[in-house]
């Protein structure tokens, strides 16, 4: 028996996708998010489905193709230009915190 992931996996591999925003995608006619989606098997079944794993998929495939660049401090950037800087940044996915460091997309 072929398992949701290996479903969503090839469902990767063939392209049947499409990136609406970085929290929606469609599959095959499906709106998909990280935590929902409107296919038989999430609705009725109430269960993570292939949709949602494919997103999943393409989500670690997104931060582990990127290149991150080595700010500074988190500190030391939120005395420079203010917390609310940090988060603004944070929030709109330009700046990362990893391991007690600043990272830039």
């Amino acid at each position: 028996m072929v398992t949701r992931l290996e479903k969503a996996k090839s469902l990767l591999k063939e392209g049947n996708y499409k990136i609406i925003d970085d929290n929606n995608i469609e599959v095959n006619g499906y709106k998909v998010t990280l935590t929902s989606c409107n296919c038989m098997d999430a609705k009725m079944r109430k269960v993570v489905c292939k949709h949602q794993l494919l997103f999943q998929l393409l989500k670690q495939e997104k931060v582990q193709s990127v290149n991150y660049v080595k700010l500074e401090d988190p500190i030391m950037f939120e005395k420079k230009y203010g917390i609310s800087t940090l988060v603004y940044l944070k929030r709109i996915g330009e700046v990362f915190e990893i391991h007690n460091e600043l990272k830039w997309m």
